[in-house]
């Protein structure tokens, strides 16, 4: 118990750090739409009739980057509840459908983004794996839970097939080795495990050494994520800015300012 104590705030903690790591990437994007909005939202359209007062037009350049700023958030917008909608509907559906629970949990897990979330599956396995064999349970008991442990359906049932080939006399080693996403990480580990009676030991050193490679991924693709979403909110904000000086410029030259 103490042992899956300190594996259960082992989790939390993971959580807690990516929800830590994502707050300034969430500010920066949130900043960034609401000022696109107050500048396509009212600024543009003062702008707009302060030039229609003054018998002038907005320049071509400038009516194109305003229209395709507002095409390009209503575009967004209707993804957004588009991809809101499709959400729901295949939550509500897999809790419904067991088998469609388990096609998109696979499809999700083979993203190419979702690397992070099959190393953080595998170290729940391993961990788990560890405290339930050198608790004494056996290996055709613990292997289900260790599953289960994954919070991935499709990866659940996986690890159930192969426990009923572990039940028909397959080894162990050869059992993860044949798990989608995990057997690669994994199947190593169990395999000296075997060898040198010491497999919690190894599922441990597995786990840790997953940790690290998690700990690694995630901290990369952050420090790649904020640098983007600044880069990406900057850019927008300096095209709309650039949309609302162009017909100034042209003002103040037509009435000799300039």
């Amino acid at each position: 118990l103490s042992r899956m104590a300190d594996l259960l705030d082992t989790q939390d903690g993971v959580k807690d750090k990516m929800r830590s790591a994502l707050v300034y990437p969430s500010f920066v994007l949130c900043l960034g739409l609401l000022v696109g909005g107050i500048l396509l939202g009212v600024v543009v359209p003062k702008t707009s009739a302060m030039l229609a007062a003054s018998g002038m037009e907005l320049p071509r350049a400038s009516a194109l980057i305003v229209t395709f700023s507002k095409v390009l958030a209503a575009l967004g917008m209707f993804l957004l509840i588009v991809s809101g909608f499709a959400v729901a509907f295949a939550k509500k559906r897999a809790r419904k459908d067991g088998d469609f629970a388990v096609r998109l949990d696979r499809f999700i897990l083979k993203l190419p983004f979702m690397r992070p979330a099959r190393i953080l599956a595998g170290i729940r396995f391993s961990s788990i794996l560890s405290v339930l064999t050198e608790s004494g349970m056996p290996i055709v008991s613990a292997l289900p839970i260790a599953g289960a442990g994954t919070s991935h359906v499709w990866l659940e049932k996986c690890i159930a097939d192969q426990t009923e080939k572990v039940r028909n006399g397959t080894s162990l080693s050869q059992a993860v080795g044949g798990l989608p996403m995990l057997g690669h990480e994994l199947g190593e580990w169990v395999r000296v495990g075997e060898a040198g009676g010491c497999m919690s030991a190894m599922l441990d050193v597995a786990s840790a050494r997953l940790q690290r490679e998690w700990d690694r991924s995630l901290t990369r693709r952050l420090a790649l994520l904020e640098p983007a979403m600044l880069t990406l909110v900057g850019v927008f904000v300096l095209v709309v800015a650039l949309a609302l000086i162009l017909p100034v410029i042209g003002m103040t030259k037509s009435l000799g300012v300039g």
